[in-house]
Parts: structure tokens; C-alpha cells; sequence
């Protein structure tokens, strides 16, 4: 999916698999990409033996076909909401944020949106990451949005969290009558010079988080405009590779189908399209910081996850 944000480039999961091949590569990934390639070979001989190109020998088929638990490979998302109703007991529920009750007192308020946790079960080349994020939001000014960008960059490895906890994004955000759209891209980031480069990210002022007002700031706008080509650019070399990308829009409305906006914590779990419909919050708890399966929860959730906050703040 493309979102009028985004730079358009693709995540791994929606490559074909020889573009997934090389770029899992140039990771460093060697293993990964022979699987893929081989898969491909099979693909083929199997269409060539069949005389047709049936749907399940389709090449877009084929990373449904490869059953390597890979959870960077999921390109569907479901985004859930963490109940604080007991907050005081040691596991919390998750629901999804369709269903929660939309908070309309947040109606033309300002927000503050944190990104308090970032879980990697497993990204692609190697087992250490340099991430860079991407994050995008409207702000309501004077009855026109302003489109705003702004970059993170955190490290992790396999099966542990990032190191951010309760990182500002967005300070002072304004809902308007509408409600929010956040969206977020992740890109694994291997080539050197682009590591070098992205050093600035770690600096005390962008680890503050974005200050939004209610007017239109030049200053901004030009972060906003510098977000995104530079990670247009990180994106771009082939040394480098996007993993997620996904969207939330978040509104006071009673339709059932729509995410809803209230204060608290949002939980965003990448998992494969394919999956989407029978996915189960009631499986899961929040609990310790952790997200665990309910009737075991020494059992961690499997799969990559954000945690976003939104609360009141100038």
C-alpha cells in the first residue's frame, strides 16, 4: 500500500524475490537471499511443467510459499489498544482500537504523541540494527493541515527493544474535529556512510521531539521537508532496505470500522496481510512492559511491535 506521505518505495515484504534477493544481500543476509532465489527457480519450473501460471505458482505468491518465520517478511498491521480500566493489576488487556470509545473532549486539543516502545523479534541482515524511522502527522493550523515529518534513529537487536523508551515525537499536536493520522516507515540502515551521516539524529534536539504551535512554522516545515528526503534517500541505496511502513487514522467517529482516538497507549503489530482477519487481541496481555500470549505469558508475541502513547501536552 502507498500513502500520499510515503516516498513510495517499497518494503521488503512487497518486492518481487529477486529484488528482496539482492537487497537482503547487500544486508548481508547471504542465506536468505539463496532461499529466496531458490524459491523462484521452483516457481518457475513448476509453471513451465503446468503449461499455465496457476495462483498458487504466481511469483507474487511466493513469499506465502516460503515458510521461513521471517517476521520482517509481514507486510499487514493491526493496531490495538492497551485498556488501562485496572491499571493497577500486573496484566492488562488489549482491544482492538476499533472498538474502544472515542474521547471527543480531545476535540481541538493539543497532543503529545511518544513512540514509548519499539519491539524487534527479528529484522533483516544480521541480528544488530541501526533503524531509522520516519514519522508523519497533520497538523491542524487555521483550518489548513501541514503536513509534518520527522526522523528517529534507534538501535536494537533481535528479540530485545529499541533503545527508546517514551521518546517524543510530536509536541503540541492539534486534532481539529477530525481526529489524527500518524503514519510510520522503518528502514534498516547498513551502509556505512549513511550511519555517519544519520549521527545528527542522535543529538539531544532531535531526541526532544517535534514542537508544533498553531501556526505555521517555517522552521517546521523545513525539518518537515529535510525528513522526508532524507530518508527518501536512505531508502534509495541498496545497501539499505525499508521493513515497515503502515498508517493510523485515528477519529471520534461511531463507525465501527474506523480506529477511534482516545488518550492511552495504541499497540501496532506487524503481521502477515493474510492473517489480518482472524487476528485475536484476546490471545495477548500487556504485562511487566512485555506483550505476552493471556494463557502463557512467559510466551512473548512474535512478531515486530510499536507501542505509541498519546496524552494532553502543549
Amino acid at each position: 500500500m502507498s500513502y500520499t506521505w510515503s516516498d513510495n518505495a517499497p518494503v521488503l515484504g512487497d518486492m518481487s524475490p529477486q529484488e528482496a534477493a539482492a537487497r537482503l544481500r547487500s544486508l548481508g543476509d547471504e542465506k536468505t537471499a539463496t532461499e529466496l532465489e531458490a524459491l523462484e527457480i521452483r516457481a518457475h519450473s513448476s509453471r513451465g511443467i503446468m503449461g499455465v501460471a496457476s495462483p498458487s505458482s504466481s511469483l507474487k505468491h511466493l513469499w506465502q510459499w516460503w515458510d521461513t518465520d521471517c517476521p520482517w517478511k509481514n507486510t499487514g498491521h493491526e493496531i490495538g489498544y492497551i485498556t488501562s480500566e485496572h491499571p493497577a493489576e500486573r496484566a492488562q488487556t488489549i482491544v482492538s482500537a476499533r472498538e474502544i470509545e472515542p474521547d471527543t473532549t480531545l476535540k481541538g486539543k493539543k497532543l503529545k504523541i511518544t513512540l514509548d516502545r519499539f519491539f524487534i523479534v527479528a529484522y533483516p541482515g544480521g541480528i544488530t540494527h541501526r533503524i531509522l524511522l520516519k514519522f508523519f502527522t497533520r497538523n491542524q493550523v487555521r483550518r489548513t493541515p501541514e503536513d509534518i515529518h520527522f526522523n528517529m534513529i534507534c538501535r536494537a537487536r533481535d528479540g530485545e527493544a529499541a533503545n527508546i523508551n517514551g521518546s517524543p515525537i510530536f509536541i503540541g499536536l492539534s486534532t481539529g474535529n477530525q481526529g489524527i493520522v500518524l503514519g510510520c516507515e522503518s528502514v534498516k540502515v547498513a551502509d556505512k556512510r549513511d550511519e555517519a551521516f544519520l549521527g545528527f539524529l542522535d543529538s539531544d534536539v532531535f531526541k526532544a521531539g517535534l514542537h508544533l504551535v498553531s501556526t505555521i512554522q517555517p522552521a517546521v516545515s523545513l525539518i518537515a521537508s529535510a525528513a522526508y528526503h532524507i530518508t527518501k534517500t536512505v531508502v534509495d541505496q541498496k545497501t539499505n532496505a525499508k521493513v515497515q511502513e503502515f498508517e493510523m487514522g485515528l477519529d471520534f467517529s461511531k463507525i465501527p470500522s474506523n480506529y477511534k482516538l482516545a488518550a492511552g497507549s495504541y499497540l501496532v503489530v506487524q503481521i502477515a496481510k493474510e492473517g489480518q482477519s482472524s487476528w485475536d487481541w484476546n490471545d495477548w496481555r500487556y504485562q511487566n512492559g512485555q506483550v505476552v500470549r493471556k494463557d502463557s505469558p512467559r510466551f512473548l508475541l512474535p512478531y515486530n511491535y510499536f507501542i505509541f502513547g498519546i496524552s494532553l501536552g502543549e
